[in-house]
This record gives C-alpha cells, structure tokens and sequence, in this order.
C-alpha cells in the first residue's frame, strides 16, 4: 500500500472546520470538534496543533473513564519535571495526587480541598506560559467525569485556550455538560461526512498511478458515506486485491472492522504479535509491558514497532485510532485474551498501577478475587482520596457483583456497606430499603448486623423518619456494645440523638450521649467526636443548658479544626454564636462569627454558611444598635435564600425586628407580609412571626389587634425546649394584660431565666418589670428593679428588645421617685447615646424615623428636652 493512502498528505475538506479553529483560537474561545468516528477529527487536531508552536494536545484514551482524573495525570505529565521542581511547594503538594514522584500527598476530603487542587493544576498550566499557550484533547469521550469536570474550570479561569474533540453520541455527562458551556461562548465544530467533490480531491492527493480520482469518487461516497478514515481503508483493501475500481470489489462499510483486521494479518508475525498484546493492554502498553509479555527484549520488538508505525496502525506509542485497536483485539482469541488480561495485571501490580485498571485486567483474565481487591481499592481511592463519590459508587456496585458471584458474604457485606455510605454522601434518594435489605442478608456477623442496623438508622434519620430511627439507632448500639464496637456504638446513639432532637425530645438526646463524651474525646475517631460534639451541643441548647452547650461547642471547634474538619469548624462555631445569642451575650457572638469566618476564609470552607453567619451576624448587631452594620448583613443574607422558602421566612421575621427599631413600622409589615401564612413553617417561625406582628399593631396604637397576635404567638411558641422565644413573646403579652396577671408573669419569665442561666431574658425581664411597677405605682419594687438593673454586667444586652427601653424604663421610675438629678443625668445621657447611634449606626435615609418614630426614642428624646 503507498505512504500516501497510510497517511494522506493534505487535509481534505476541511478548510472551513480549519478557519473556525483558527478563528476561536485567535479569539481566545474553546472549541469542540464533534464527528463520529473516522471523520478525521484527530487528524485535524494534529496538524492544527503542528501549525501552532505553542499547542500542547493531550488524548483521552479507553479505560480512562475508569480512573479519577486519568487525563488530568496525562497532561500533567506533558510538564517538564524541571519545569514542576519550581513551583511553588503548595502547589506541588497538590499536584502530587497525581505526580507520586512530588511527594506524599493527602486525601481530599471536601469541596474547598477540591478546589485547593483545581487551582494548584491551573496554577501549574499558567506557569508554562507563553510555552504553552493552549490545550487541545482528543478523543474527550473516553474521558474520565473527574477531569473533564477540572477541564471545565481550567477552561473557565482563561489562563488557556482550550480545543476539544469527540464523538457526540459517546459522551459522558460531564461532557456533555462540557459541550453545552462551548457551545454556548464558543465555536462548536461538526465535521460532517466528505462529499463526491471532496473525496475526489482526497483521492486525487493520494497520487495513485492508473487511478481516476473522479470516476472512483462516486463509487467510495456510496460505499463509505463519506467517512474518510472508511475511505482509506476501502482503497487499502481495494488496493491489496489489485482489482479494479467497480463496486464488485471496494469492501462494503459495515465490514471495515474486518477489513482492518485482515491488512493488519498480511504484517509480519512479530508486528501481528505486537499490535494484539498492545490491543488487549490497552492504555497500559508500553513497550516495557511489551516485551515483558511477550518474553523478549526491548531491542527485538523494534522492526515489529516500525512496521506497526510504518502501516499506520501504531502513532505516537499507541493505536493510530481506536477503530484500528478494536479490530486488533477481535483478531485475538478469548482463551488467549484472558490469559494476556492475567499476565498484564501481575505485570501492573508490580508496577503500582491504578487499582482501577488492575480491576479492568482481572476481570478479563478470569480472575474474580483479584478483581474484587483492586475495585474495592479503586472505589476507596476515588472516594477518599479524590472525593468523586460518583465513580466510588460505580466502582463498589462492581465489587458487589463480583463478590456475590463468588458467594462471598463477608465481601459482599464490605462492599455493600461501602457502597451506601458512598451513596448516603452522594444522593440519599439512591437509598432504598431494598439495598438495606441486601446487606442485613449478608451480615453474618453480630457486628454486621449491627452494622446494617447502624445504616438503616442512618438512613431513617436523614430520611426524616425520626419516629422510627431512634428504636433503629439504639438497637444497633446495643448490639455494637454487645459486639464490642464502642465506635458504631457512639455513631448510632449520636444518630437516635440527633433523631430525638427532631421529633421535640431533646432531653432525651442529652441523656443518651452526654454519657459518652469522656469516651468521646478519648478515643473516638475524628468523625465520631465532631458528630457527637455537634449533636450534643445542639441538644445542650435545646433543653436550655446554653452555658455547658458553649463549653461542648468549643470542643468541637477545636475537635474539627485539629482534624483538619475546617467545614465542621465553621459549622461548630455558627452554632456557639447561636446559643451566646439566645443568653443576650452578642459581643461574643461576633466573636464566634469572626472565628467562623476566618477558619473558613483560610481553608475556602464558607460556602454552605454565608446564609446563617450573615444572619446571626445581623442579629448581633441589631441587638447592639450597629444598624448599619445589621442592615448590611441581613440583606447578604437576603440573596442566599432565593430558593429556599424557611430560611426566607426566618430572615423576614429579623428583619422586620430591625424595620421596628428603626421606626420603620410599615417596612417591618411588608416585610412580615412576605411570609406565606398558609405554608408549612415550624411552630416557632410562626410564633415569631405573630410576636413581630403583634409588635407592628403596638407600634400603631391598635392594642387590641396587638393582644390578637401575641396571644396566638404564645400558643405556637415551644414551651419545652429553647424557650427564649416564648419568655419574649410573655413579656409582649404583659403590656396589654390586666397588672397582677402581668407582674407575675413577668416574675416567673424572670425566676426561670435566673435558674437557666439566661442572662438576656433576665435583662429584658427586669426592664418590663420596673416599668410597669413604676406604671402601676409599686416605685419600691420599681426602684429595687433598676438597682438590680445597673448591676448587670457591660456585655449583656435584653434579649429581643430594643436597648433604649432599659433607658427609658430608669427615667421613669427615678422620675417618679422625685429623684429628678438622676433624671436629667440619665435622660442626657440617653440622648446623646440615641443621637450618635443614628449619626454614626444608622443610614441616613433612616434617622428621622429612628429618632420620631420610634416610640421609645421619641418620648426618651422628649423627656430629655423637658429636663433639659
């Protein structure tokens, strides 16, 4: 066969395809070549890339859909290792996940240590420019979902330009997603099959003698379609028959597998030998492999490659097309397939090959119990290391299979195990009671079956089964016990806690786990003591034990931050700002929230907490009358709940808190409006939003309808558990009850606060109650009341009610005690104090309203000018 039909000389009918590479390039957009096989897409890519000096092109291979960010290592390896040696050593660090020779490198274990990765391998490309300037792949339809998902953000970030090919109707999901960004900013290229002209033209490059490129093309367009890489092989076989140009003898499309197959059999035997041990190694061929199979020197396969390259079956170390490697693997018997499949994974074993690969080869040899330890070791890599719960789940699916065929429960059971914990992570709704059913049947063990309980529990939980979880859960502690598995014993009771909490039953949750929090922080793993942290402290605050809720808080801060947890860290420390809220402290709150912010700044772990940070952080400051500082942060919050109708209402009922500090009573109605009376919402968000509407009517002097809407927040309001809310909403409904029902109310809000500890609630109490003592003309009560007042300490402020009140309240009972020296120091005091907070806390566009329309600044501001 000519040179020129192995490989043709120009590039036929496919200028137009050319001028839009060349023009997305110039233009710095991606492109995607899209054909199906055989429409000459690497060969375009190829000579393109030769055309521009500073292309890299990196292909995709079979079998790299297997193993995590397969094609990633591949381009990475494109970078000189002396051109790695300086970078910087976080970024080798990063690198090193796919780059063993940079060091050891650690496992990622969440999103922000991902994203630690994808940008330590963009830094890696940016650093070869102007030598690298752009990467083309090919053959993206055999990639791995891991790298083309990195590809997308490298391609994102603009440090590149980016140029892609692959066969539409094979690409993965991330590809597909891939294809729709390019398509959407960039050039989309379809090579569509070569018409009469075009393959004239081809024929004619090719320069055959005693060819009639013209009176052929007719004859190759039917037979072939147009498809180029079929219309060389048809003259290759057309030619090797020496026949004539007639439709009898050009080899009909739909056998060109075969017909590939038989001109690679008229090669000589080494070069047969060579291209089948390559066929059936795969992406793993090297010649290392090569003649380690085949039993030979690397020297003596050197006429076999050249033939191999020479013939165009082989480029670059590897099959020239895929289609080439397919026939070549047909060509090969199964018997001796699999017995090559067991020789070439003994062989990648030795060399630490890619667990996932080692599987591929053993379950073609035949080789069940070797193929169930590389894919359990596969999908643990892609799950623990990588943190691709997709591919982990795939990979342990296959390692459940095989280990039920081989009838092996113990295998089936690990398998099993792994494969829903993997699933629980990636997508609960994969879950169902039949897979939990599977692994309760083969649980030999008293141990697996605690195991399988533990995980039903599990499951129940997050399923919100709560009812049923907590029985679940307890049983499975049990049995773990019994087992003498403290650890899955300490993971299920945190479960039935964490379910008992849920259904209003937090006393319980307590008593089941802060027992285990000595054994916790002694000998728990990492996951088990932040989990039980977490839910412990969350109990803590439910049953109204802030101050120990506080001290288990910090505890698990620091448990997940010296696990390198950064994400728990953050969450933990959200959580303590919340309880140093509920007891009035909100200095210390901002202090926790800083925490937060900074541990999740520095490890990129704040996504996922902006929403609730901004929101206690708001809170804060509204309780310390930074109003602008509240304003701000609240409407952040605002854009981090389009979607999601709880947090939405929760934030409404803050704000319009705000709204009334600020005199803004009609802003904190529409505000209220916002909130969907008929929706599902939990008791407490609709006590609150009664409270606030209540407060709304106060404001306007409708006391009846104020009355109305406390009375119906009192009867939502929780009175079990976080019962802050409802010592609140009773101090509202004081100011419109009869005087002794309200005094003793107030009293018992105040008694309860002390013993818990609320110190907030013991403010506020206090403020209500010398005010209406001093209403109803108790002044002893009254003067006692603000003597107990001005004890309190500096960074206590009332919980839910505006500061000015405590002001407002002192005034009056000194007032009426003939005190009025006091008086006029006090009232001049709080004047001053409520004209810097609207000059320097409240913007501009809200003082007049802060100052004449709020109704406890206005009569504090009034009294003062009297005094004056």
């Amino acid at each position: 066969v000519p040179l020129s039909v192995l490989r043709p000389p120009r590039l036929i009918g496919r200028d137009a395809e050319w001028a839009a590479l060349q023009r997305a390039w110039d233009e710095h957009e991606p492109a995607l070549v899209l054909g199906e096989a055989g429409m000459g897409k690497t060969r375009l890519l190829s000579d393109f890339a030769r055309s521009r000096a500073q292309a890299a092109i990196v292909p995709a291979r079979p079998g790299d859909e297997r193993v995590v960010y397969a094609l990633i290592a591949r381009l990475l390896r494109l970078i000189a290792a002396e051109r790695l040696a300086v970078l910087d050593a976080g970024i080798r660090n990063e690198l090193a996940r796919l780059l063993p020779e940079l060091g050891e490198a650690a496992p990622i274990r969440s999103d922000a240590e991902r994203a630690r990765f994808f940008n330590a391998v963009a830094a890696a490309l940016q650093a070869q420019q102007p030598r690298v300037a752009g990467v083309i792949v090919d053959d993206l339809h055999f990639a791995d979902d891991a790298s083309v998902e990195l590809i997308q953000y490298l391609e994102g970030t603009g440090c590149q330009r980016w140029v892609f090919a692959g066969r539409p109707a094979e690409l993965g999901a991330a590809a597909r997603a891939l294809t729709d960004a390019v398509r959407d900013r960039g050039q989309l290229i379809d090579l569509r099959p070569l018409d009469e002209a075009q393959i004239a033209r081809l024929v004619e490059s090719l320069a055959l003698p005693d060819i009639d490129a013209a009176a052929m093309a007719p004859l190759l367009a039917r037979h072939t379609g147009g498809n180029p890489l079929f219309v060389l092989e048809s003259l290759k076989g057309w030619l090797t028959q020496g026949g004539q140009a007639t439709d009898a003898r050009l080899p009909a499309v739909r056998h060109v597998g075969a017909l590939i197959e038989r001109r690679i059999g008229r090669l000589s035997s080494a070069a047969v030998r060579l291209a089948r041990c390559a066929a059936v190694a795969g992406q793993d061929f090297s010649a290392e492999l090569a003649a380690r199979v085949l039993s030979v020197q690397p020297l003596d396969l050197a006429d076999a490659w050249g033939e191999l390259e020479a013939a165009q079956v082989f480029r670059d170390g590897a099959f020239a097309h895929d289609l080439i490697a397919d026939a070549a693997r047909a060509s090969v018997p199964a018997a001796i397939a699999r017995e090559l499949h067991g020789q070439i994974a003994r062989l990648l074993a030795d060399r630490d090959a890619a667990p996932a690969r080692l599987a591929e080869h053993w379950l073609a040899a035949g080789r069940h119990r070797q193929a169930l330890d590389a894919l359990m070791r596969a999908a643990a890599e892609a799950h623990h290391q990588a943190l691709r719960l997709a591919e982990a789940a795939q990979l342990y699916e296959g390692a459940v299979a095989v280990a039920e065929q081989l009838g092996d429960r113990e295998a089936a059971f690990d398998a099993l195990h792994a494969l829903l914990e993997t699933l629980i992570a990636l997508d609960r709704d994969r879950v169902d009671e039949a897979l939990i059913d599977r692994l309760d049947a083969q649980a030999a063990t008293p141990r697996r079956q605690a195991q399988a309980l533990s995980l039903r529990g599990h499951v129940l939980l997050h399923r919100g089964r709560y009812a049923q979880a907590i029985p679940v859960s307890q049983r499975a502690a049990d049995l773990a016990r019994a087992a003498g598995d403290e650890e899955l014993a300490a993971a299920s009771l945190s479960d039935a806690a964490a379910a008992a909490s849920q259904v209003g039953d937090a006393d319980r949750a307590v008593r089941l786990l802060r027992p285990l929090l000595p054994w916790a922080l002694e000998h728990a793993s990492d996951d088990t003591r932040i989990n039980l942290l977490g839910h412990l402290g969350l109990s803590l605050d439910n049953i109204d034990h802030q101050a120990e809720a506080q001290s288990v808080h910090q505890r698990a801060i620091e448990a997940a931050t010296h696990a390198r947890r950064f994400d728990e860290a953050v969450s933990a420390a959200g959580n303590l700002a919340i309880s140093l809220l509920d007891v009035g402290r909100p200095r210390a709150a901002l202090d926790a929230i800083a925490q937060a912010r900074r541990l999740g700044a520095a490890y990129d772990e704040l996504h996922g907490h902006s929403f609730s940070l901004n929101l206690f952080e708001g809170v804060a400051a509204m309780m310390l009358r930074r109003y602008r500082t509240a304003l701000a942060t609240l409407e952040i919050a605002l854009a981090d709940v389009a979607h999601n109708a709880l947090a939405a209402a929760a934030l409404s009922v803050h704000r319009a808190c705000l709204w009334l500090h600020l005199g803004q009573t009609a802003r904190a109605q529409r505000e209220l409006g916002m909130i969907d009376s008929q929706a599902a919402v939990p008791a407490w968000l609709d006590a609150r939003r009664q409270q606030m509407l209540g407060r709304c009517a106060w404001a306007l002097e409708r006391r009846a309808d104020a009355a109305r809407h406390w009375d119906a927040a009192a009867s939502s309001a929780p009175m079990n558990e976080r019962t802050v809310l409802a010592a609140m909403i009773a101090l509202d409904r004081a100011l419109v009850q009869p005087a002794a029902v309200s005094v003793a109310e107030i009293q018992a809000v105040l008694a309860k606060a002390e013993r818990l500890g609320h110190f907030g609630s013991m403010l506020a109490a206090r403020v209500r109650l010398a005010g209406l003592a001093c209403q109803h003309g108790d002044i002893d009560t009254a003067q006692r009341v603000c003597a107990e007042l001005a004890q309190t300490p500096d960074d206590i402020e009332p919980n839910d009610l505006y500061g000015g009140e405590r002001w407002l309240a002192s005034a009056r009972v000194l007032h009426a005690a003939g005190r009025r020296d006091e008086v006029a120091r006090g009232l001049a005091a709080a004047a001053a104090t409520i004209r810097r907070i609207a000059r320097d806390e409240v913007p501009p566009e809200f003082r007049d309203s802060y100052l004449d329309r709020n109704p406890v600044n206005r009569e504090l501001l009034a009294l003062a000018s009297r005094l004056a």
